[in-house]
């Protein structure tokens, strides 16, 4: 978190505390479920540039980040599952859909989350209630199943 001062720091009677720093970064502790906040007064770039904003620490390992721009990047503990809620649905596939037997053109509809494992890759749309899951096998042909 480099140079900074306990501005303040809060116990409450639950165990819970909150910290806040003299160069607006702020951190939680949650008592009953080990979680750990970190909110930064000024965004962090990451390794690829993208600024954080805030940070949650699971106790299970699990993390949770959150950017400039509501994009959150959920990581399971041991890092082979990542789930990525964008703001709003813009991810749009880059390939092609058939022509259908109607002879429309049919369109990927866009996407608002993505799951990555090492095997397979989820894109939930932002259509419906359940939304559009298309699923890309990662470890057979590449394929695209749209469900």
């Amino acid at each position: 978190a480099g140079d900074r001062a306990i501005k303040q720091y809060s116990e409450m009677s639950g165990g819970d505390t909150i910290t806040s720093y003299d160069n607006g970064d702020r951190e939680q502790f949650f008592s009953q479920n080990g979680t750990r906040l970190e909110a930064f007064g000024v965004p962090r770039p990451t390794d690829d540039g993208e600024m954080m904003e805030k940070v949650q620490h699971n106790q299970d390992g699990s993390r949770m980040e959150i950017f400039v721009g509501g994009r959150q990047l959920f990581t399971s503990a041991d890092g082979s599952t990542t789930t990525e809620v964008l703001p709003v649905a813009n991810f749009v596939f880059d390939r092609p859909l058939n022509e259908a037997p109607s002879r429309e053109i049919p369109q990927w509809p866009l996407i608002k989350q993505i799951q990555r494992r090492a095997d397979m890759h989820h894109y939930f749309a932002a259509d419906g209630n359940p939304p559009t899951d298309i699923q890309r096998s990662m470890t057979t042909d590449l394929s695209l199943i749209h469900i």
